[in-house]
């Protein structure tokens, strides 16, 4: 479970700016937030399985989530 710190830790270190395109219309800064708190057991189990990922809070982690997210819009979006 994510705590209080690492939340702030999120509020002050995440930013909207790091959402390509679309997205950065459509998130706000505290469901960024939001997102990355649910997120935080994947990417736990993608530092444990194999170091896909660097570790939470990483600089890694301010790049590579908000890129990811974008992965999932556009994939869920794309016209069949």
């Amino acid at each position: 479970m994510i705590d209080p710190e690492e939340v702030e830790f999120l509020r002050e270190n995440l930013s909207t700016e790091a959402l390509p395109g679309v997205l950065r219309d459509r998130i706000s800064h505290e469901q960024l937030v939001e997102l990355a708190v649910a997120a935080e057991p994947l990417w736990n189990a993608l530092e444990t399985v194999g170091g896909m990922v660097d570790s939470w809070g990483g600089s890694e982690f301010r790049r590579v989530f908000p890129e990811t997210l974008a992965f999932i819009y556009e994939s869920a979006n794309q016209a069949p």
